[in-house]
């Protein structure tokens, strides 16, 4: 016996070691047992190792390596145990998904114990005088090494998927511990490998497999003593197991197809030859057709997923895809592609149509339809007083679409236009608020299966969120439609606020001329003023034709003190209260005569109406800092401190009964277009002073 010998020895002490140390630290816990019982069944394999390379008897050879394939057996069930609930924070939820798996390996792997007990299982040993060379295969020796294969590649899949869903702290605990674990089973489905190829299990790979195990059970050693990883919790995306998944079915499918090139091989070379070269081509063009296979490839997802997982679907990552593509849309139109489209995609569909509430004909129209003719299906029509409606807005819930009762019956009836005509499988009413906002119809799904429970809840959760954008964007297309309503009225009380001051004028002019009609210099001043009316308004139309471009200023260098004297004049004689004119040297500023006049004429009725014929108007102009200050004072009824500083300045918000409310905030625009300001000081009972500020140039 050579010193080498020992280190199968030696792993089983560790082994054992390792299982005691495991097990004492909680005993309870499912993933300590089951990696305690691995370390057991490893126990053993290595013991047997080590009794076959100290050469016994053939039979006694044949007895321990019978020990060695036993501790195969009992291995295969309980790291497949533990590699479904190691570092898995849903280690029940898993279990439960795998238990028919696991319960088939158990089974199985019982069936292998029962034909090694029979003595069906490696019943031969070659030997020499001084040496065991190995033991060769017979076709339940086959049959087993594949089982074990298949269990191997299962665990490494689950090995793979934890570690694949940790991240930071997480993985950096566990990634020894995987490193070790898996290079071992990876490094077993080698060994097995060359067995099933050569029908022979040589012992000398006995020896690799000793020293292979010896420095990975001190990977292993060293994070559960120093790592503590028993602790570690990871959650494993479905994504994660659906890659996964799919290169274990290519696998297997490439597994057989060796197989059957085998068979064919053992027909003889010139068989080989036309067959090999024939069936590779097939096997290679079958696999691509498989790959491309939507419909397999859904069939697989959905097993996966209600099979694998308690939610059939990541609602996360589905609220968070249905979220990107809706939530900057703002239109019906935006917003109806991207929703159908994700439906379709989700739920697997190929089908489907989207109806909403059309408020004007009190009835659902078609909006947008996948794989139907829009022509076709445009003609039916859906009253929102129907029976089908008023169900779906009731019940809140998907319909699937085969009556099961007798008022089902009656909804089938009523919307059997609707069902033959889309192909509806489903109908999801789309509620928010308590309002049926519209409803879209699928088809069946591409892999023909049924809509499960699951499928209809996560319609449900999809379609309070869908309603609720396609609702948002109906309120947003009549806010916009609000808004230009109350534009068009703002434009027109504007329009119609001028008109008044200028109906102002003419009405001062046709009073007074039924005194001073005979006076030639009233006549010139009445023509004069009929005359500058109406260019006024030549320029209000202009201005109201380029209202789009904002207000227009022509600017021009000029005294204020001019624009106010000829303001005032056009009102001589017409206002029962007197103006006091206080006009102080003022430095040239720039602005636009015109808009400054109707400030004043503005400012200047105001106090007027307020007044009533009472104590004086007071107009004063004098310079200021950077520019000058225009201000006109009354000693009327005076505004409100609620009024101003909540209502003043705003559009359609007057103290006057027969006001528009458009005056003063005409007047701020104006004077905020040259780059001043318009400020107001007032007392209820004593009157009220408004200050123009305006700058000398424009900023």
């Amino acid at each position: 016996m050579t010193a080498i010998y020992y280190l199968s020895l030696l792993n089983a002490l560790i082994c054992v070691g390792l299982a005691i140390f495991v097990f004492s630290r909680n005993p309870k816990l499912l993933v300590n047992r089951s990696f305690a019982l691995g370390m057991v069944a490893l126990a053993f394999e290595e013991f047997g190792h080590y009794k076959i390379l100290a050469f016994q008897e053939p039979h006694e050879a044949l007895f321990w390596f019978k020990l060695l394939i036993l501790g195969h057996i009992g291995g295969g069930p309980i790291w497949l145990l533990f590699s479904l609930i190691f570092a898995r924070s849903n280690s029940r939820e898993i279990l439960l998904k795998w238990r028919i798996s696991l319960i088939l390996v158990t089974i199985v792997s019982t069936v292998f114990m029962v034909v090694l007990a029979t003595g069906a299982l490696f019943r031969e040993v070659f030997f020499t005088s001084d040496q065991i060379l190995g033991f060769p295969l017979n076709n339940w020796d086959y049959s087993f090494y594949i089982f074990r294969l298949i269990v191997l590649v299962m665990i490494l899949i689950n090995l793979e998927n934890t570690f694949r869903a940790s991240f930071g702290p997480k993985r950096w605990q566990i990634k020894y511990f995987f490193l070790g674990l898996g290079a071992l089973f990876a490094f077993w489905i080698y060994l097995i490998s060359q067995h099933l190829l050569f029908s022979f299990v040589d012992t000398k790979v006995f020896i690799i497999n000793s020293a292979v195990l010896l420095i990975l059970l001190g990977l292993i050693t060293f994070t559960l003593v120093w790592r503590r990883i028993l602790d570690v919790d990871v959650f494993v995306s479905r994504y994660v197991v659906y890659n996964s998944l799919t290169i274990f079915l290519v696998g297997g499918y490439l597994i057989l197809v060796g197989f059957v090139a085998k068979v064919i091989y053992n027909l003889g070379e010139n068989w080989f030859v036309f067959l090999g070269t024939f069936f590779f081509f097939l096997a290679v063009l079958a696999l691509a057709a498989v790959l491309l296979s939507d419909k397999l490839r859904l069939k697989v997802k959905t097993f996966i997923n209600r099979h694998f997982y308690a939610n059939q679907y990541d609602y996360r990552i589905k609220w968070l895809e249905l979220t990107e593509a809706l939530s900057s849309k703002l239109s019906y139109e935006e917003v109806t592609g991207p929703l159908l489209d994700f439906l379709v995609r989700t739920i697997a569909v190929n089908r489907a149509t989207l109806w909403l509430h059309d408020l004007g004909a009190r009835e659902y129209r078609v909006v947008k339809a996948l794989d139907i003719s829009l022509e076709r299906i445009r003609t039916i029509r859906i009253s929102d007083e129907s029976t089908l409606v008023r169900t779906l807005a009731e019940q809140d819930q998907p319909w699937v679409v085969r009556p099961i009762s007798d008022r089902e019956e009656v909804l089938f009836k009523e919307a059997l236009d609707l069902i033959t005509q889309t192909g509806a499988s489903v109908i999801v009413p789309l509620c928010a608020t308590g309002q049926l906002v519209g409803l879209v119809t699928l088809g069946p799904k591409i892999t023909d299966d049924p809509f499960y429970p699951e499928d209809l809840d996560f319609l449900k959760v999809i379609a309070k969120q869908a309603a609720s954008v396609l609702l948002n964007a109906r309120l947003s297309q009549e806010l916009v439609i609000a808004k230009e309503s109350e534009a068009f009225h703002t434009v027109s009380t504007f329009f119609i606020h001028d008109l008044k001051n200028f109906v102002a004028m003419l009405s001062l002019v046709i009073q007074n001329a039924e005194v001073h009609s005979g006076n030639p210099d009233f006549r010139k001043d009445a023509f004069q003023t009929i005359t500058e009316t109406v260019r006024k308004m030549q320029q209000l139309i202009k201005r109201l034709t380029n209202l789009s471009k904002g207000i227009e200023l022509r600017l021009e260098q000029g005294d204020i003190n001019t624009t106010v004297r000829d303001t005032v004049k056009k009102f001589d004689g017409s206002l029962k209260t007197p103006i006091e004119l206080v006009l102080r040297e003022v430095p040239r500023i720039s602005y636009d005569p015109l808009q400054m006049e109707m400030v004043l004429a503005n400012l200047l009725l105001n106090a007027e109406e307020a007044s009533q014929g009472k104590g004086r108007i007071s107009i004063q102009t004098y310079p200021a800092q950077g520019g000058m200050k225009l201000e006109v004072d009354d000693q009327g009824t005076g505004i409100s401190k609620e009024f101003m500083g909540h209502a003043l300045f705003k559009p359609f918000k007057t103290t006057k009964s027969s006001g528009a409310g458009i005056g003063l905030f005409q007047c701020k625009q104006i004077v905020e277009a040259h780059g001043g300001r318009i400020e107001v000081t007032s007392q209820v009972g004593k009157g009220s002073t408004f200050t123009v500020v305006l700058p000398v140039d424009r900023a």
